[in-house]
Formats: structure tokens, C-alpha cells, sequence
């Protein structure tokens, strides 16, 4: 056996749960969710600084790939519930979540506190950010000085928090969600958080819808109609802000998302792709890949503006490799950063083990 072959570094790069419990197709849209985040961050490093055409401009619109996290995670979280409502513990339901989420953000917040005073110094606005975004209330307070994705982790566990409390109120009623969508997009106005809660609720009504899936997916039965009409949506979804400019434009890509969720997990468009390993893998390292890819595109579009020598044509090359190295990037850094931390009661193994041992790790479910 070679002494270095890839087939070894799956286990470091698979997260600790047992394989039957991946739906694979959901962590390939969340693969899709995070490249438009970074080309939506590479457009705008390379508009800013290393290309003078502005046709990048149409392809900004990461709040569409965030929003289509949001609407994942609505599906996700009420699957848990559902299959678990029986023995659903609240309490242990949030500190799993924080349990899961907090320590990767912790660490790479204070790594950005770090980079942050280190190139322009004032340590006390950044150490004071920092208290905000890793207790998840720098959008309340606007006390986000460190990194701007940081709004949207406040958004995620502001609906951990609040689902399982409405979930138990209203159950399967679906009338009662799809009303909830209407409700926020007409009177939510400014409230803090609440606007965004329209897109967890599209994954809810397709969790509802889930349990409905054999009768479901044969309405429409040709593979390559439903694989053609969610590849368009997609990028409908992708470029949606420079082609809707409806007063109702969060309403329409609402109902946007929940198309694309219907076909997807519902009629299986796209399985394939969506499942293929490399995919679906990176899908699943989608968080540390959002908390880091910004700093490692910011640090490598530095490097690239001092060998920028042909104009526009280098611009447009460096721009794809930003990407290329936005994404890999961050996902080299998932065994150390996130994989541990899936693992349930990760504190009571050795980091080493975690890190450098991960087949010794029973998978289990989180």
C-alpha cells in the first residue's frame, strides 16, 4: 500500500454519524449554498480590487445561498422533531446545538480578533465584537466589527432557539406555516431576526410534505424535467437580485426555495450530482467552510494584486481561482475545526484522538 493514498483521508474528512442517517442530497445543497456564498465574496474581492469591468456585479447575491442554508436547516431541524417528538428534550436539544456550533465559531472568532488587531490595531472594539458574535447577539446590538458573515449565525440560533417552542404549539398545521410566510413578509417590517424566518418556515413545509414522498415524487416522472427545471431555479435563485425588482422579492424567492426543496428531496432532482462524494462531502463541511472562506480569500486576494501583470484576463483567472481556493481552503480545515466537534460529548476524548484518530470515534448520530 503506498504511503500515501486518499482512500485513508476519508475518515478525517466524513462526519462522525452513521451513513444511513445522511441524506446526501441535503448536504449537496448545502454544498451549493456555500459556492454561491463564495462566488457572491470572490466577485466582490475581484470587482474591488483586481478587475476594472464590472460584470462580476451580477454574480453578488449571497443572501440567496445563506437563505437556502436557512431553509435546509427548517427542514433538518423539524425532521428532528418529528422523528424524535416522543423523547424531544428541549434543554438538551439547545446545548447539542450550541454544543455542536459554538467551539468552531469560538476559535476561528478569536482567530479573527487576532488578524484584526494585528493589521489595524484598537483591540478593544474587536475583543468587545468578539463577546457579541460568539453569545449570537452582534446583529441585535450592531457590534459585528470582525467579519460580516458573522449576522447570519445570530439568525440560525435565534430558530434553534424558537422552533421546537412553535413546533409543539402548531405541530403539522400546515396552514398555519404557510400563513406564518405571508404574516412576516407583510408586517415584520424591521423587527430584529424575525424577516429571515419566512425561509427556515419553506424547509418546514417541505419536512411536513416528507413524510408524503412515495405519493409525491411521481408527479413528475421524467428524470431529466425534473433535473433541467431545478438546475434553472438554481441559478434563477443564484441571480434572482438583478432579475426581480418586486416590492415582494423576499416573498417570490421564499417560494423560490421551496420549489428547489421540493424537487430535490422530495422528487430526488439532482440525486445524482448532489450525491456524488465529493459533493455531498464538502456540503457537510459547509460551516467551518463559512466561517473561514472570506479571511483565506481576502489573504489570498492580496498575494493576487501583486501579480495581477494582464488586466482584466489575469482578473478573470484570478477570480475562479479565488473561488477554486476559497472552497478547498476552508474545507482542509474541517478535521481540525468542525469534525471534532460533531462527535457527541466530544470533551471527553482526547483532541488528539478527535483530530488524528478519527476511526477510533464511533459515529453517532448528532
Amino acid at each position: 500500500m503506498p504511503f500515501f493514498n486518499l482512500r485513508n483521508l476519508k475518515p478525517y474528512f466524513s462526519r462522525p454519524i452513521p451513513e444511513n442517517k445522511i441524506i446526501k442530497p441535503i448536504d449537496g445543497l448545502r454544498f451549493l449554498s456555500i459556492l454561491i456564498v463564495i462566488i457572491t465574496h470572490s466577485s466582490s474581492y475581484a470587482l474591488e480590487y483586481l478587475l476594472d469591468d464590472d460584470t462580476l456585479k451580477y454574480f453578488e447575491n449571497g443572501h440567496g445561498g445563506v437563505h437556502m442554508f436557512f431553509a435546509i436547516s427548517g427542514f433538518v431541524l423539524s425532521q428532528q422533531l418529528i422523528l424524535n417528538s416522543a423523547k424531544f428534550n428541549y434543554w438538551s436539544y439547545l446545548r447539542r446545538r450550541f454544543e455542536r456550533i459554538e467551539p468552531p465559531l469560538f476559535i476561528t472568532a478569536a482567530l479573527m480578533v487576532v488578524l484584526q488587531i494585528s493589521l489595524f490595531g484598537d483591540p478593544k472594539k474587536f475583543i468587545e465584537s468578539y463577546f457579541y458574535v460568539v453569545t449570537y447577539t452582534s446583529t441585535y446590538f450592531q457590534m459585528n466589527k470582525l467579519l460580516a458573515v458573522y449576522w447570519s449565525l445570530d439568525v440560525e440560533f435565534a430558530f434553534y432557539i424558537f422552533l421546537p417552542l412553535f413546533w409543539f404549539l402548531f405541530r403539522k398545521k400546515i396552514l398555519f406555516w404557510i400563513l406564518f410566510i405571508i404574516f412576516i413578509e407583510l408586517f415584520s417590517l424591521d423587527v430584529p431576526l424575525l424577516p429571515n424566518m419566512k425561509f427556515f418556515t419553506s424547509g418546514i413545509l417541505i419536512s411536513l410534505l416528507y413524510s408524503y414522498q412515495d405519493k409525491l415524487s411521481t408527479l413528475i416522472k421524467e428524470n431529466i424535467a425534473k433535473n433541467i427545471i431545478s438546475i434553472a431555479l438554481i441559478l434563477f435563485l443564484f441571480f434572482s437580485r438583478h432579475l426581480i425588482t418586486s416590492h415582494y422579492f423576499d416573498l417570490i424567492e421564499t417560494v423560490l426555495l421551496l420549489i428547489i426543496l421540493y424537487l430535490v428531496i422530495i422528487q430526488k432532482a439532482l440525486n445524482s450530482f448532489l450525491s456524488h462524494e465529493l459533493i455531498y462531502r464538502l456540503g457537510s463541511a459547509c460551516y467551518i467552510i463559512y466561517l473561514v472562506h472570506y479571511p483565506i480569500i481576502s489573504g489570498v486576494g492580496r498575494i493576487f494584486q501583486k501579480i495581477n501583470l494582464w488586466g482584466d484576463i489575469s482578473g478573470y483567472v484570478l477570480w475562479v481561482l479565488l473561488i477554486i481556493i476559497g472552497l478547498f481552503g476552508s474545507f482542509l480545515l474541517f478535521p481540525i475545526l468542525e469534525r471534532p466537534f460533531m462527535v457527541k460529548k466530544w470533551w471527553t476524548f482526547k483532541f488528539k484522538d478527535l483530530v488524528l484518530n478519527p476511526k477510533k470515534i464511533q459515529p453517532s448520530s448528532h
